[in-house]
């Protein structure tokens, strides 16, 4: 039963970005409170991507209280705001991350040293591994960006007539946006699921293509 909820809890991290996307996951109230009764630093090491992978709007720390106490999700958060910090990325996240978890002078000291940082007395982070797991994270995203950034520009050479005829500018926009792996808002994911994907899986429907071919 627990290698099971493990087994659920990594398959939620893939669609946050640590690993293959998917268009339904949990919300991160939901998920990072799992994650963080886990006990398994691996697995807690995602948080920091989890929330970069979220809109800060759409993010509601108090609501993680109710599922998990905030001693517990003040300190990680704390730890993933030192990590945006060093990487001066997130500015909207941090501003929200420290109303939630205020300064914490001791965890940024452990933090800075790149030692072990004992949360709970059952949970125990090292600052060094999580830095070195969410650098890591940073630089497969930047390499992805410039692949992104290279498909981006062929399309645009090779169909941006085509696509003109399928998709309004908006619509295109938001493809984009999906191709470079940018978090779209919660309006534009509706307007994706609504309108965007149906167009979508009616392009790649084979027998629509079969009586295209007969057509033309």
């Amino acid at each position: 039963m627990e290698s099971l909820k493990r087994k659920e809890l990594i398959q939620e991290l893939e669609r946050y970005g640590y690993g293959l996307m998917h268009t339904e996951k949990k919300s991160p109230e939901e998920l990072i409170p799992d994650i963080i009764k886990s006990g398994e630093p691996r697995l807690i090491y995602a948080i920091p991507i989890i929330l970069l992978n979220t809109a800060p709007e759409e993010l509601n720390l108090e609501a993680m209280s109710g599922r998990i106490p905030k001693r517990l999700t003040s300190g990680i958060l704390y730890l993933t705001l030192l990590l945006y910090r060093e990487e001066s990325i997130a500015m909207d996240l941090q501003d929200k991350l420290l109303r939630y978890t205020g300064e914490i002078p001791e965890l940024s000291t452990e933090f800075s040293r790149g030692g072990n940082i004992e949360i709970l007395p059952k949970l125990t982070i090292n600052a060094r591994s999580l830095r070195e797991n969410f650098r890591n994270y940073l630089l497969l995203q930047k390499r992805r960006d410039m692949l992104s950034e290279k498909i981006g520009l062929s399309l645009e050479m090779k169909t941006r007539h085509q696509l003109s005829r399928l998709f309004s500018k908006k619509q295109r926009e938001i493809l984009l946006k999906k191709l470079n792996q940018e978090t779209l808002t919660k309006t534009e994911k509706e307007y994706f699921s609504r309108t965007i994907k149906p167009k979508l899986e009616a392009i790649l429907n084979p027998e629509i293509k079969r009586i295209a071919s007969l057509m033309l």
